[in-house]
């Protein structure tokens, strides 16, 4: 399939050979997990990905999540490899309503240089209880997900 220069005619054939996002992989929360309080935990962990040099990725950690105690405040991070792993988000710490959690989601990225950064690379997502009493745990069906990004397609004449 042939692929449009600068300058030239976009057709169909061409557009649909535009770049997308692909899912690597990822994992999904199986079993509550234990009881997490004022040390951040490591909750999920990916599979290990070889990645290609030059290439923006996304991770997705889609948080669920509960407290004994109403307005326990978590912070949920994305972190590569492990516990002291580079932190791959701004973070925001939210309230949890008691025994009742629910959704949170956070996104990092990662641009891959070769030689710059390590290859093949897992990443974490963990939480930690910043203030408040109770006892937190991330739930079944939390998910940690990688997706490799599209290069950047422009169209500037059709």
């Amino acid at each position: 399939m042939a692929t449009a220069t600068a300058g030239q005619k976009a057709r169909a054939s061409q557009i649909n050979s535009l770049p997308y996002t692909v899912t690597l992989g990822g994992q999904d929360m199986q079993n509550n997990s234990a009881n997490v309080t004022t040390t951040e935990t490591v909750v999920m962990t990916t599979p290990t990905f070889t990645l290609v040099a030059n290439t923006w990725y996304a991770v997705d950690f889609d948080l669920l999540y509960t407290s004994t105690i109403g307005g326990d405040v978590l912070i949920a991070r994305i972190r590569e490899t492990n516990l002291a792993g580079t932190s791959r988000q701004a973070f925001i710490p939210f309230a949890v309503v008691q025994n009742n959690g629910g959704p949170y989601s956070v996104r990092g990225t990662y641009n891959f240089q070769t030689g710059a950064n390590p290859s093949p690379l897992n990443w974490v997502g963990t939480i930690i209880r910043s203030s408040g009493s109770g006892n937190c745990q991330a739930l079944i069906g939390s998910r940690l997900m990688v997706n490799q990004l599209p290069a950047s397609a422009v169209v500037t004449t059709v």
